[in-house]
């Protein structure tokens, strides 16, 4: 993989929250997947552009 990758993020089972106060609960043993962009690499991180925003923000770190 590498940056401007389109990917496949999947949460399960928390609550996200962005800095405007907007959040999204996933039940336990639920999960949302959610198509993003890679836009940065963090060493063993990716910084992935999702394709939604929670409270303005639209950013998540994922694990390579």
């Amino acid at each position: 993989m590498k940056i401007g990758d389109n990917v496949q993020v999947t949460i399960s089972g928390q609550t996200l929250s962005g800095p405007g106060g907007g959040m999204i609960s996933i039940g336990q043993g639920g999960s949302m997947s959610v198509p993003g962009i890679i836009v940065q690499d963090l060493g063993d991180r990716w910084l992935v552009r999702l394709s939604i925003s929670i409270g303005g923000a639209n950013t998540i770190q994922v694990a390579k």
